[in-house]
């Protein structure tokens, strides 16, 4: 039984303009299973975050220009936010050539300043009917953090 101090269950205000705006940067930090060293440098990426209430936009800095997540399927994610935190979420499924597979995002966001937000992501994906060595885990999982600054874009 929990005896610690009183609190308010926060209420997160899904059309909070706290978050509102354009937001890019870099991660810091990568972490995952079955990630080596040797392939961190590869999973280094550009983050730009357009949030509007209660849904938003991740995309990602591909050579020349920003590409949404999931591309094709226009996905936007679901932004809840309280006070100083927030967090974006989406699932999308798809089909390889071989296999199905469902992949989640999450970012939870807490802002540092009025132009900076620290992002601390995580990515699971389950390619859940896949055929896979028994030695080979068909579930993996990606995390880390970024520091994001509001642009004028």
């Amino acid at each position: 039984m929990f005896t610690g101090a009183a609190s308010t269950q926060a209420k997160p205000d899904l059309s909070s303009p706290e978050f509102d705006g354009i937001w890019v940067g870099e991660p810091e930090r990568i972490y995952g299973a079955n990630l080596g060293e040797g392939n961190k440098s590869n999973l280094k990426r550009k983050f730009r975050f357009d949030i509007n209430g209660p849904k938003g936009i991740v995309s990602e800095w591909k050579t020349d220009h920003w590409l949404r997540f999931w591309g094709i399927r226009n996905v936007v994610f679901n932004v809840a936010s309280y006070e100083t935190n927030a967090v974006m979420y989406q699932t999308v499924s798809g089909t390889d050539t071989d296999c199905t597979w469902v992949e989640t995002w999450t970012f939870n966001l807490t802002k540092i300043d009025k132009d900076t937000l620290r992002a601390y992501y995580f990515r699971t994906v389950n390619n859940h009917d896949c055929e896979f060595p028994l030695e080979e885990d068909p579930v993996w999982t990606l995390a880390g953090s970024v520091i994001l600054k509001k642009t004028k874009q």
